[in-house]
């Protein structure tokens, strides 16, 4: 009996073309969760993905292009979670809170990405000049957890007497600070206590 024929399909260019950007994207995740965004070449992100520094250049033209396209990637993965989120979760206070949890579940195990965000983050913290990408992220954040608080106000499940864009700065403030911590302190955090630590404040702080 013969055996059948592997029949090898051809990727097409455009697949080509979005592994090498993959490939990339992950080369300079790494490195600047190792060096720091400084040390993070276009020279060095290529040689580390396998390629050319001219085939970075030719995908991404400058390194801020190409740090706007790794923030582009975690907010589109992010994004996809809180949908999922906000489709289950039977009122704003609960979405809140499970996005919260999400978001920091992310920093209980160790990995490139965290770190690399965290970095990139605080790179566009003054005397720096502010990235126009992470202020745009930020920015929308901030709106997106506003209109969480302002829904919740409406359906019941938050605090009307709570200030919407203040307790947004405030919350927001504490998550970007709470993985600061992780890189910063060099004993190990309980993160997964800190979870329900963060939970328990946000439903004593907001529930009607």
């Amino acid at each position: 009996m013969n055996s059948p024929v592997k029949v090898e399909t051809r990727r097409t260019q455009q697949e080509r073309k979005q592994d090498a950007e993959n490939a990339l994207l992950d080369a300079a995740e790494s490195l600047i969760a190792e060096q720091g965004i400084e040390q993070a070449s276009l020279a060095k992100i290529g040689e580390r993905a396998g390629y050319s520094r001219g085939l970075v250049n030719h995908h991404f033209g400058t390194k801020d292009n190409l740090l706007k396209r790794l923030l582009e990637r975690y907010q589109a993965g992010f994004r996809l979670v809180l949908d999922n989120i906000a489709k289950t979760s039977k009122n704003s206070l609960e979405a809140l809170l499970r996005s919260v949890d999400a978001y920091l579940e992310v920093y209980q195990v160790p990995g490139r990405k965290s770190p690399a965000f965290m970095i990139m983050w605080g790179a566009a913290l003054p005397p720096a000049t502010p990235s126009e990408a992470i202020s745009d992220s930020e920015e929308r954040v901030l709106s997106m957890i506003t209109a969480n608080i302002e829904h919740g106000q409406v359906d019941g499940s938050i605090n009307t007497n709570v200030d919407p864009e203040a307790y947004s700065v405030m919350l927001l403030g504490m998550l970007r600070g709470i993985p600061g911590e992780t890189l910063i302190v060099k004993k190990e955090l309980d993160i997964a206590q800190v979870r329900q630590e963060v939970q328990r404040f946000i439903k004593q702080t907001l529930k009607p």
